[in-house]
């Protein structure tokens, strides 16, 4: 069955910034990924503070960014010897975020943006817009 009209079928190879021969090939996830997500922020996690004060806590941004990168992997042609790809094609969840622990910080984030720019509301949170003076803010509940 075609999809086509909602969602997009073909993968997308991200090149890299500072290396363009480097490539993350990205695909579009399916509802089960995007379960996958929600779980993650709703399961019941609690941290303890000062004095055993405990409360809920929500996944960090690097569980999130790993989850989302892990579910829309699709293929790439880094490489930690030069002759291998770090990942094969089909990698599982698992296989996928223990590579992306052993990347460098910029590269993780930088896929993450990718993924981003691909899936709605996936990827960092974009940064918050900068009212000029004199200028009204978008946002009325922040207007004096």
């Amino acid at each position: 069955m075609n999809f086509g009209k909602y969602v997009i079928i073909e993968a997308k190879k991200y090149y890299f910034e500072l290396e363009p021969e480097l490539y993350w090939e990205i695909k579009a996830p399916t509802s089960g990924d995007e379960l996958a997500v929600t779980n993650l922020f709703n399961r019941g996690r609690v941290t303890v503070g000062y004095e055993g004060t405990t409360r809920e806590a929500p996944p960090s941004a690097y569980e999130v960014a790993y989850l989302e990168i892990a579910l829309t992997f699709k293929s790439t042609n880094l490489s930690f010897d030069d002759e291998h790809p770090i990942l094969e094609p089909g990698a599982s969840v698992e296989e996928v975020q223990d590579v992306l622990r052993r990347l460098p910080h910029a590269i993780v984030l930088e896929i993450w943006r990718a993924v981003g720019d691909m899936v709605i509301a996936w990827g960092p949170e974009p940064p918050a817009e900068e009212v000029a003076e004199g200028e009204e803010s978008p946002n009325p509940e922040t207007q004096d």
